[in-house]
């Protein structure tokens, strides 16, 4: 019985030119182990921070990627499937100077397991630090966000 495919890509040519794009993995693991944050150790290190959010946190979290960086394309998000997504390119932008944040998800494959309302949203964990360092003086904790953070 032959399998219909996917027709994510209009062509056989545009999707090895897709795969051939993805970052490469040099670093060869055995595992990659998702767990909560409150579960990491402090002998452990963290890749990604990947959270899965709805319309108002991707909100909040897109402005504050934004707040404490000169430029206005602190997030992104990229065609692939939702590990490329969530995983393998917060990887890849761990290593850039200036790390993006990724909004992922957004894979039909995925979608049918993904409550219709939550998308991830990815950052490396360096960023994540940097970000984490400048909540108590963002809009995070001011009235503008008040509202916001109550129905969330």
């Amino acid at each position: 019985m032959e399998k219909e495919g996917e027709f994510y890509k209009q062509s056989p040519e545009y999707a090895k030119d897709f795969v051939n794009s993805l970052p490469d993995i040099t670093t060869p693991t055995k595992y990659v182990v998702l767990k909560p944050l409150d579960k990491v150790t402090e002998d452990e290190e963290p890749k990604v921070i990947v959270f899965l959010v709805n319309a108002d946190q991707i909100s909040g979290l897109t402005f504050f990627a934004n707040y404490d960086q000169p430029t206005q394309d602190n997030v992104t998000t990229f065609f692939g499937a939702g590990c490329h997504s969530t995983i393998l390119q917060p990887i890849e932008q761990s290593k850039s100077d200036t790390p993006k944040a990724l909004i992922g998800l957004t894979d039909p494959s995925a979608r049918k397991f993904v409550d219709k309302n939550i998308l991830s949203f990815s950052i490396p964990y360096e960023r994540f630090l940097e970000m984490e360092d400048n909540v108590e003086e963002s809009f995070l904790t001011k009235e503008t966000w008040a509202p916001i953070k109550d129905r969330i």
